[in-house]
């Protein structure tokens, strides 16, 4: 007899198999992990794309809302509100391709959800621009159930109601949630007309009162953006609440008998007289007469307490420098303008403060008379004149006031200055006419600093600072005695 057995494995053998099964669990466990980490690093993503899909449809750029509400897509396929927001820049679009994405997204979001006001009133409103009448209308009463204070809705709902009792009913209805919704008013006297024409007379004349009145006359019936309704806004987007504002009472004022401010060694109170002669102290008298002495607050080293920071205010050596007083609790503030990287003598008219290199630190940009400075905070308790390096110090115009605002909405600060004058005599000139300044104007400058990447566990590298002047800014501001305007910038 011959006798079977399993074959006996060499211990080289086995050593390759233990080794295998390792890389096997390894592999199986890191990519549990990877997984699991990309997607959150897809989630992340997905919210940055959504974001920018936001920012284009507040400028009207439906394509590349549509691209960026794509990817948020993709990244996040269980996300709602990327296709939702997807399904309005389709809807606004509205080419016939379009229309027909957008009606699948909200018809396979009502199969989750049928009670969706959002899916319901975009439907209505792409039905209603296909003269699907009788199907516009069950999805606008749909929203109309489950949010019976939605005016769009109603409104919508009478417009394409064939019912003139319903019309009436719905019309109605809107206006008594809100009373400047032109439309609504408006076929609120069309219905009117045919009971009470003293009553239509009426409502006609207070529509023509608040169409010449204000600029907002509610939503509309077209397909335009901003103009539908709240629930043809993207989510996400921050509308304007007509709303009062709740207000805390009047914070009481009294003088802080404690106050108490230690200047550093040399230094006096500035006096009018310590300008000295010239065009340019006239005009710093001038200006200092007509506008006031300039302070700002700010934590400049995030101790939770408001430091000064003032324009002109003490003399060093004969000259006139600012002042940075730290404050340092119970009314005491220590001059620290040398430690804080601020002390020397400019011809400062003005100045805004605001964090435009995001490390979290507040900045300063001071205007003057030929001179502007663009000041960064370092977060060691200094400040470095970036001036040269962001690209500001070719601005040798009289400038006043300026401000740090996100005008391309991309997230970081820009910076709007009003030039003031030419130069000082004209500057002076100007003051002493009472005539609004034939000055050079606004200029606009659009922050295009960029930081290296970094592990958000790291502290935020320092932005390298650069600002590029828009060649044609339109003009967001009023001169010195000239009428106020209001005006929306798309830069």
């Amino acid at each position: 007899m011959i006798a079977s057995h399993l074959p006996v494995r060499s211990g080289k053998a086995a050593l390759w198999i233990m080794i295998t099964l390792s890389v096997v669990v390894v592999a199986v466990v890191g990519g549990y992990w990877i997984t699991k980490w990309s997607s959150k690093t897809d989630a992340i993503a997905a919210v940055h794309a959504n974001n920018r899909g936001i920012g284009h449809m507040e400028r009207f750029e439906y394509g590349e809302a549509i691209e960026a509400f794509e990817k948020a897509s993709r990244l996040a396929p269980d996300w709602e509100p990327a296709r939702i927001n997807l399904g309005i820049a389709l809807l606004n679009e509205h080419s016939d391709a379009n229309l027909n994405r957008a009606i699948d997204i909200f018809e396979k979001i009502l199969k989750r959800d049928d009670k969706h006001p959002y899916a319901h009133f975009c439907l209505g409103v792409i039905l209603a621009h296909q003269n699907k009448i009788n199907e516009a209308s069950d999805h606008f009463r749909k929203v109309t159930e489950i949010d019976p204070s939605d005016a769009s809705a109603w409104y919508r709902l009478g417009l394409n109601s064939e019912d003139p009792k319903a019309k009436l009913t719905c019309y109605k209805r809107a206006v008594d949630i809100d009373p400047y919704f032109n439309a609504a008013l408006y076929g609120l006297f069309m219905e009117m007309r045919s009971q009470d024409m003293a009553k239509a007379k009426e409502i006609l004349d207070e529509q023509i009162a608040l169409k010449e009145s204000l600029n907002y006359t509610g939503p509309q019936k077209d397909i335009r953006y901003s103009e539908m309704g709240q629930y043809a806004d993207v989510i996400g987007r921050a509308p304007p609440s007509l709303a009062a504002e709740q207000r805390s009472p009047l914070p009481l004022f009294a003088k802080h008998d404690g106050l108490r401010v230690k200047l550093r060694s040399g230094a006096r109170w500035a006096a009018a007289a310590d300008f000295g002669k010239g065009p340019t102290a006239d005009l710093r008298r001038r200006i200092r007469d007509r506008f006031g002495a300039v302070m700002v607050a700010l934590d400049y080293n995030r101790d939770n307490r408001l430091d000064l920071f003032l324009l002109g205010a003490v003399v060093v050596n004969g000259k006139v420098e600012d002042l940075l007083l730290r404050n340092d609790g119970d009314g005491a503030f220590t001059d620290v303008t040398i430690e804080a990287g601020l002390a020397g003598a400019r011809l400062s008219l003005g100045c805004c403060v605001g964090d435009f290199d995001n490390n979290g630190y507040p900045d300063l940009f001071v205007t003057g008379i030929g001179e502007q400075k663009l000041f960064r905070n370092t977060g060691l308790g200094r400040f470095e004149d970036v001036t040269g390096e962001a690209g500001l110090d070719k601005l040798k115009t009289v400038c006043l006031g300026a401000a740090f605002v996100d005008l391309d909405q991309d997230g970081d600060l820009d910076l709007v200055v009003a030039q003031y004058a030419d130069s000082p005599e004209h500057a002076v000139e100007s003051l002493e006419s009472n005539k609004p300044p034939a000055g050079p104007g606004l200029a606009v400058f659009l922050n295009v600093g960029e930081a290296p990447v970094t592990s958000p566990a790291e502290d935020p590298p320092a932005l390298t600072p650069h600002f590029r002047r828009a060649e044609k800014p339109a003009a967001l501001l009023a001169g010195d005695l000239s009428a106020t305007t209001l005006l929306v910038g798309d830069l």
